[in-house]
């Protein structure tokens, strides 16, 4: 998260830790269950949904790309690029 804050993160920063772990679960869950992993009953509805994914992991590679941090840059970047590539291949496949 940018590398602002050396050490013990400030309450609020913990908050926004466990609000970005609970989108990344919805997203693995998501991603799963069009991949055909989990939840069968709902992969109709994933179809969907997953080009929510494909879009949260490109506004992600861009701001990877963008950020002051250079180890954002230069680890997340491509991270997020994968992820990227990953999700619109499940979402296409």
């Amino acid at each position: 998260m940018g590398g602002k804050y050396p050490g013990v993160y400030p309450f609020k920063m913990r908050i926004a830790c466990i609000f970005q772990m609970l989108i990344l679960g919805i997203i693995g869950t998501i991603v799963f269950t069009r991949a055909g992993i989990v939840f069968p009953d709902w992969n109709s509805f994933s179809a969907k949904i997953i080009w929510i994914v494909v879009g949260f992991f490109s506004i992600g590679v861009v701001l990877n790309l963008i950020t002051p941090s250079k180890w954002e840059r230069i680890l997340w970047a491509p991270v997020c690029l994968i992820l990227l590539i990953c999700s619109v291949l499940i979402a296409t496949g």
